[in-house]
């Protein structure tokens, strides 16, 4: 993709388990770097702002920054109590300008990701095995 153009956003409404997972494993930090969960499939919906509903995942490949939006939490991020401060590069600086977050604020556990999707998607809920930033 030359520099400064955007990729047109994949939308799929009611996405199954098996395509959510799909494409949670198809995130590679570069040509996807984020995928977006909403709990409606009204557009009109979809502003990242403090108004809307959304869970956020970014990364890939082993580095994924997960966020939520719901139950009166505005962005609650995935928390590595074990983390640290230093600062990890999720996406380069030609994707949305960059972005990196502190350690503990990465998972590095593919199945902790899909675990988290899956409770959003199917719960519209903070999967509770998983530890959340209060």
């Amino acid at each position: 993709m030359p520099h400064g153009q955007r990729r047109r956003p994949q939308k799929v409404v009611h996405p199954s388990g098996e395509q959510r997972a799909a494409a949670l494993r198809r995130l590679d930090r570069r040509r996807h770097p984020i995928l977006l969960l909403w709990p409606t499939a009204d557009e009109a919906s979809h502003m990242l702002d403090e108004f809307c509903e959304c869970f956020e995942i970014w990364g890939g490949e082993g580095l994924y920054w997960l966020a939520g939006t719901l139950n009166s939490y505005f962005q609650r991020r995935f928390l590595d109590p074990e983390g640290g401060d230093r600062d990890i590069e999720i996406s380069g600086r030609l994707i949305e300008q960059g972005f990196g977050a502190r350690e503990r604020h990465v998972c590095r556990d593919v199945e902790i990701v899909l675990r988290a999707a899956r409770s959003y998607a199917e719960n519209g809920a903070f999967d509770p095995s998983v530890t959340w930033e209060e």
